[in-house]
């Protein structure tokens, strides 16, 4: 997928560095985490654009949860647990916050989440779209042979959400109210059209549809707001020169 993407200059791209001893998938009920494992001998692709979901919107499809309950309860563990398990040489941790992947309801409100996924390519097998979580969801990387957890330099909460589609978990869970009928129909517009995600974002960038949401989360201190520093940010999380 090519995607030209302008972003904020003084937006700086991370190059990763030294591997740290003492770093640590840390664990906070504030997110929710999921593992994905592979033996890719080319993890560029991965970690410039993202983790593909394979014909698919739902995040269980290509990536295990972590669930704190039933899994063990250090997260440095269970990585290594997954990774031996399912002879994983590399495990991908991504980190969501739960404000955007759930809504908040501090005030009893109903929960509007927001769009996480990037729309790829029309998969023939499965007649669906590809999407892809976006890179800057990678909280880090788990190597099975060096036994070391790398962190992400480029992890960030500060996105656009605009061309991007929901997750089938948002859909199912999050609104099913009464009071979000509109945004329940929204979605699934946005799922089963054939729009592209460049011809999304077009519509999005003149109407504007996240934009309270944006505001709401970021007083909230779930995200950063990405048009605080001008109307470029980072697209669908993902860094790159125009």
């Amino acid at each position: 997928m090519k995607v030209e993407i302008e972003i904020d200059e003084d937006v700086e791209v991370k190059k990763v560095g030294e591997v740290n001893k003492n770093d640590q998938i840390k664990y906070d009920s504030h997110h929710a985490f999921y593992f994905y494992g592979t033996n890719a001998t080319d993890l560029r692709p991965i970690a410039e654009i993202g983790i593909v979901l394979l014909g698919s919107n739902y995040l269980g499809s290509s990536m295990l949860k972590y669930e704190r309950d039933s899994m063990n309860p250090s997260m440095d563990k269970a990585v290594k647990e997954y990774a031996s398990k399912n002879r994983f040489e590399n495990v991908f941790v991504v980190k969501i916050p739960l404000g955007i992947l759930e809504g908040t309801n501090a005030n009893g409100e109903p929960n509007i989440p927001i769009p996480i996924l990037i729309r790829d390519k029309y998969d023939v097998y499965t007649q669906k779209h590809d999407n892809i979580v976006p890179y800057n969801f990678i909280y880090g990387i788990y190597n099975l042979l060096t036994n070391k957890f790398r962190p992400n330099p480029n992890y960030s909460i500060k996105f656009n959400p605009n061309g991007m589609v929901y997750t089938s978990d948002q859909i199912a869970n999050n609104l099913v109210l009464p009071e979000l009928s509109e945004w329940r129909k929204f979605a699934m517009d946005r799922e089963n059209s054939d729009y592209t995600f460049e011809e999304m974002y077009r519509e999005d960038d003149q109407k504007r549809p996240f934009d309270e949401l944006i505001e709401k989360y970021a007083e909230l201190g779930v995200l950063e707001d990405y048009r605080k520093k001008g109307k470029k940010g980072l697209l669908g999380g993902l860094f790159k020169k125009k």
